[in-house]
């Protein structure tokens, strides 16, 4: 049982992100934004008493989560199970690429995207991010923990841990945004960090 908060990050913005390319298990240099953007998340969990650093092994979290162990005083512990869903041969295409070369599983995509049954073409479903997620967090403890990721997985284990499973489909993390996971007694409460600020709930803007 997680007993000390759990903050999730995301990585600072990427090349492939600014062009509006599927990165998934793919992996783009951030660019001069996302090293701000990592530098002010970093500042943000300055003096939050963090006692574990935990990583994507993806090199777009690892260059975010040094940044942040500069600043948390700690050592990047790399965990394989926090990787971004794999979204097969879509991976390094735009979402126009990908109709004008796989037109039908554009469609599919559509019907099926709030379904965690949906598969990517070569990818994964969200039922396995979900086996994933249930596997990682079964190994936190209770210490405060900072996990540096991807706005899918980290999504998902928000969900996970505060079984908000059928808010999943709503949920999203920009790369300027910290999901926090706390205690009130036993029951999760979840706030995000934007702007200096928190706020109630996870930060919810819906899966494109």
């Amino acid at each position: 049982m997680v007993t000390g908060p759990l903050f999730l990050a995301r990585h600072g913005q990427t090349e492939w992100n600014a062009e509006g390319r599927y990165q998934g298990s793919l992996d783009s240099p951030l660019t001069a934004l996302g090293r701000v953007q990592a530098r002010q998340t970093a500042e943000t969990m300055r003096g939050r008493g963090v006692q574990r650093l935990l990583c994507s092994p993806l090199g777009r979290a690892q260059h975010t989560a040094r940044v942040m162990a500069e600043a948390v005083g700690l050592p990047v512990e790399v965990d394989a199970e926090l990787a971004e869903i794999s979204i097969g041969r879509w991976e390094g295409l735009t979402w126009q690429e990908v109709g004008e070369r796989y037109p039908g599983e554009r469609a599919r995509r559509m019907r099926g995207k709030h379904r965690l049954s949906y598969r990517y073409a070569g990818g994964e479903s969200l039922t396995e991010i979900l086996g994933r997620a249930r596997s990682m967090t079964g190994r936190l403890d209770e210490r405060t923990t900072l996990i540096v990721a991807h706005a899918g997985i980290n999504c998902v284990l928000v969900a996970v841990l505060a079984g908000l499973e059928a808010q999943l489909n709503d949920m999203y993390q920009p790369h300027d945004v910290i999901h926090r996971i706390g205690r009130a007694a036993e029951t999760p409460v979840v706030t995000h960090l934007r702007d200096g600020a928190e706020h109630a709930g996870p930060y919810v803007a819906g899966w494109s």
